[in-house]
C-alpha cells in the first residue's frame, strides 16, 4: 500500500509521527476524545486509479489502486480538524511477504485531506478524508517473483486519534499480469468494503 505522506508539526507545534497525511498549518490542539466521531463509513464509490493514469506507466510497471472517500459519523456534527489514525493488518496473503501489502499507520486531519494523485484531483470536504490504497513499483513485481497472480486481504481499523475505534473495513488487493504497449506489467485492482 502506498499513502501520501507529509512531515509536519502537530496542531500545538508538537512533532507528530512521520506518517501524517493531509494536515494543514499548526493550530489549536486536537479535540479530546469526547469530541471524537462515533463511526466511519465509506462515502460512495472509490475512485479507481489505473496504471495507465498520468504519471503511472511507463514510470511504474506495477500499480496502482483506489482513492477511498471516507466520512466520519454522526453527520450532524462538524468534526473537521479531528485527527483519525489507522491500523492495517494482513488477513490472507498469497503475495510475497516482502511486498508489505497490508501496512499503514497514517494520521489524517478530518476535512483537510485531498490533493492530486496520478492526474486526478481529490478535493477536501467537510467531515471526510481521502484514503489512498495503492501499490506501486518501478518493476513488474509478478514477473520478478515468478508468479502469475496473487492476492491479499487486509483488515483496516480507523481510530479517533488517541481514542476509540471508529470502524473496521477489508481492503482487497488483486495482482494480475498484463501488458501495456507491449510491456509486461503487474496490474493492481483494489476494493474496499
Amino acid at each position: 500500500m502506498f499513502d501520501v505522506i507529509f512531515n509536519t508539526t502537530g496542531r500545538d507545534d508538537r512533532a507528530l509521527p512521520p506518517q501524517v497525511e493531509g494536515l494543514g498549518l499548526p493550530g489549536p490542539p486536537p479535540p479530546s476524545c469526547s469530541q471524537c466521531p462515533s463511526g466511519m463509513a465509506i462515502a460512495g464509490n472509490p475512485t479507481i486509479i489505473p496504471l495507465t493514469s498520468t504519471g503511472g506507466f511507463p514510470a511504474y510497471l506495477t500499480g496502482i489502486g483506489i482513492a477511498s472517500h471516507m466520512t466520519v459519523t454522526p453527520n450532524n456534527v462538524d468534526y473537521d480538524g479531528v485527527l483519525v489514525n489507522e491500523s492495517v493488518t494482513p488477513v490472507i496473503n498469497s503475495c510475497p511477504s516482502s511486498w508489505n501489502v497490508c501496512s499503514g499507520s497514517t494520521i489524517w486531519s478530518v476535512g483537510e485531506t485531498g490533493g492530486t494523485q496520478f492526474g486526478s484531483t481529490f478535493p477536501p470536504a467537510e467531515d471526510e478524508i481521502w484514503d489512498f490504497h495503492e501499490f506501486i513499483s518501478n518493476v513488474d513485481k509478478l514477473t520478478q517473483a515468478g508468479l502469475g497472480a496473487c492476492a491479499a486481504d487486509c483488515s483496516q481499523t480507523y481510530y479517533c486519534y488517541g481514542g476509540p475505534a471508529l470502524g473496521t473495513f477489508t481492503i482487497s488487493y488483486a495482482f494480475t499480469k498484463g501488458k501495456i504497449q507491449g510491456q509486461s506489467v503487474t496490474l493492481v485492482t483494489v476494493t474496499k468494503h
